[in-house]
């Protein structure tokens, strides 16, 4: 594998395997709990791809993403801060697929990632999700990833997943 793109910066540090739990909540139903597997690749691109995978507590499937995390050279200046300009594509078998775009800030031991959607399109069948957030934090082997989405029914983004995720030895 090709060494990692330097505009990667400390997305270089999520490389990798990731297993975890989960929870989530949606207005008006109960809480629910997940396991949570996650692969991030790169490509020696200023790219990380990444694969993940949920099951229920009884080991059944339950969901899964997968997508693209994108640090375009062309939108990135010389911030003094290490910050940089992100862009995310997101798939699920669900049939919502997200454009998200954000920031990329380093911390001390690793990085914190937010982005809002820019654009979300769903398939005929799919849910109507209308914009989505996301938030992923790495410090040192421990991430942390959340994930916020409006509906018709409720268009202010709420907060539906949180998961805490380990570097797989």
């Amino acid at each position: 594998m090709p060494p990692p793109h330097p505009l990667l910066g400390p997305l270089a540090g999520l490389v990798g395997s990731w297993t975890g739990e989960g929870t989530g909540q949606l207005p008006d139903q109960p809480s629910f709990v997940w396991r949570e597997s996650l692969v991030v690749e790169h490509v020696g691109t200023p790219a990380c791809s990444f694969r993940q995978r949920t099951a229920r507590p009884d080991g059944s499937p339950f969901h899964a993403e997968d997508g693209w995390i994108r640090v375009p050279p062309e939108l990135q200046s010389d911030e003094p801060d290490g910050r940089r300009q992100v862009e995310l594509a997101v798939t699920s078998p669900t049939g919502i697929l997200e454009a998200l775009s954000g920031t990329l800030q380093t911390t001390e031991d690793g990085f914190e990632l937010q982005a809002t959607s820019a654009m979300v399109a769903r398939t005929p069948s799919a849910g109507h999700v209308t914009d989505t957030r996301r938030r992923w934090a790495l410090d040192g082997d421990e991430l942390i990833c959340e994930f916020w989405m409006a509906t018709p029914i409720n268009p202010d983004p709420f907060h539906h997943l949180s998961a805490r995720l380990y570097r797989d030895a």
